[in-house]
């Protein structure tokens, strides 16, 4: 689905009052009329990005990250020889935005909190090591303690909801997703290395 020309005219009219506007008052005013105007399709453009890229995000970051999208596409708006669409303009500059900038800010924000594979089985074979071959089932429970008492809050979430899923079944999978405050891709990816983790502990020391 396309946006209509008289949408493109309507867009392209805000955005010259916006480059024009006398007092940052008007800009202000003018600026989010606009967004009103093109929010629903600032977060259709800006979910088909992060899909392509295999990030999901809820329904809150997508409204968070469509503005900010909208503000960087909008201050990089100029009028040009070859005319460019304005839906054309906002969503290239959104996905520029987002595999760069954006990308790049929150794998360095992740990466105090995010577990890797590489770092979970680490600690695997840390309690491997030290656990002996005798160790008796009471003591897997001490082993999954101490190792949920070194993750950060909301992987603890995670870390309980991935316990509680491997021993209901597939039928009761527990999922808070929001309690977590972790995006769906990133609850769901620790989740499946937790149970990974646990599965091991279940299967090695009983």
């Amino acid at each position: 689905m396309e946006v209509d020309e008289i949408t493109c005219e309507s867009w392209e009219c805000l955005i010259e009052k916006y480059k024009l506007s006398g007092t940052e008052e008007e800009k202000v005013q003018v600026r989010n009329d606009l967004f009103l105007e093109m929010q629903g399709w600032m977060e259709r453009w800006v979910t088909s990005i992060l899909i392509r890229m295999g990030r999901y995000e809820s329904k809150e970051s997508i409204c968070s990250l469509s503005w900010i999208c909208f503000c960087y596409c909008l201050d990089k708006y100029k009028k040009r020889r070859k005319k460019i669409s304005v839906p054309g303009h906002f969503h290239t500059y959104s996905r520029f935005y987002i595999r760069n900038e954006y990308n790049a800010t929150t794998q360095q924000d992740d990466s105090t909190l995010s577990l890797s594979d590489a770092a979970v089985w680490r600690e695997v074979c840390s309690l491997s090591s030290t656990a002996g071959p005798d160790i008796c089932a009471r003591n897997v429970l001490e082993l999954l303690k101490n190792f949920r008492a070194g993750l950060p809050e909301g992987y603890k979430v995670v870390f309980d909801d991935a316990l509680l899923s491997t021993n209901i079944g597939v039928k009761g999978r527990v999922r808070r997703i929001e309690e977590s405050g972790l995006s769906y891709y990133s609850y769901h990816e620790a989740k499946r290395i937790f149970g990974y983790f646990i599965h091991f502990i279940n299967s090695h020391f009983r």
